[in-house]
């Protein structure tokens, strides 16, 4: 944002109330949500782009009277996904008893005291102007919200040459199942689909570093009784190291109902990976706009699971590098910024 536009910018990366990073051209400044309400109401911007509507952001647009202002959502999963209000539609049957609990006596209580919460993000949606992201999930905030925005399109954030984008490197049978430790990852219900197409001793490795220990115990279960050789990564890894690990990985199984991982599976498919999705997962509508062949878990059968071939992955990496190359990314910023 600050190489393609030419006007005066600020950025403001809110980690918790205490500790708020505010960056200009004078330099970065350490300070509290409260200062930094008060700051902005110094400086008076004439715009604002969010980036993950978080209950914080949203509690600085309310304070601080920068909802008047054009505001530009920016759409991050998480900031929609989550909310109580629709956060229970993502999770399948048996991994909704693991749903993360957000109605709860402590989030009345956080509202009641008027501190950042869910509600004040819910009050904001009517003020914003722009909606900065996938089409397809403009169609689906727009149905649930009610408000109108104009809609801006980004696909993503990363360009070709931002990515380093690998080789092709179609692995060695292994399954990759979904991306976090996040129960709308829906492993257990995906584990439940995957257990009548594999063979024995499939090797899935799921990532679930920082999973809850009933979660961990759960997918522990799941990996005891299952036919395949389940794989539990349980320790986070640096990038370098699991996209290494990745080398291995032919199939991508994503259990998310929602837009998630779309940074891990990127490059995979890039690479020449061969990804299965649910249909009422919008990135799948999204992957498949693009010109990628993605496979539905809905249906899939044991014949499916075989590598593409030679020109499904060409024609794989080219429709990626059409959509995502620079002089694409380039113009979708500016439109952003400039509109």
């Amino acid at each position: 944002m600050a190489n393609l536009c030419s006007d005066e910018i600020c950025f403001v990366r809110i980690r918790t109330h205490n500790d708020v990073l505010f960056q200009d051209k004078n330099g970065n400044r350490e300070m509290s949500l409260i200062k930094l309400n008060r700051h902005l109401i110094t400086i008076n911007p004439s715009r604002c782009y969010i980036h993950f509507l978080s209950s914080s952001i949203a509690y600085v647009l309310h304070k601080t009277g920068l909802k008047k202002k054009p505001c530009y959502w920016i759409m991050w999963g998480a900031d929609f996904y989550g909310l109580p209000k629709f956060s229970d539609k993502y999770y399948l049957p048996i991994s909704k008893s693991f749903a993360w609990r957000n109605k709860g006596f402590r989030s009345r209580i956080i509202q009641f005291l008027g501190l950042p919460s869910s509600k004040y993000i819910m009050e904001i949606f009517p003020h914003l102007d722009y909606f900065v992201g996938y089409e397809e999930e403009f169609k689906l905030t727009q149905m649930e919200l009610g408000h109108r925005m104009k809609f801006l399109p980004w696909e993503y954030y990363f360009n070709i040459e931002e990515l380093n984008l690998p080789p092709i490197n179609q692995g060695n049978g292994t399954i990759l199942l979904g991306n976090s430790d996040d129960p709308m990852n829906n492993h257990l219900d995906t584990l439940d689909k995957l257990e009548s197409v594999v063979q024995p001793q499939q090797k899935i490795i799921i990532p679930i570093a920082g999973a809850k220990p009933e979660y961990f115990e759960a997918l522990n279960h799941a990996k005891q009784k299952s036919k395949a050789n389940i794989v539990l990564i349980e320790k986070y890894m640096a990038p370098t190291v699991f996209f290494e690990m990745m080398q291995e990985v032919s199939f991508v199984v994503y259990g998310h109902l929602r837009q998630q991982g779309v940074g891990t599976i990127i490059p995979l498919l890039f690479a020449g990976k061969k990804a299965f999705l649910w249909d009422g997962n919008p990135l799948k509508s999204i992957l498949q706009r693009w010109g990628l062949a993605i496979t539905s878990l809905d249906t899939v059968g044991k014949e499916e699971i075989i590598f593409l071939k030679p020109n499904e992955v060409e024609q794989q990496r080219k429709a990626l590098k059409k959509i995502l190359s620079s002089k694409s990314d380039t113009l979708r910023w500016k439109k952003i910024l400039e509109d």
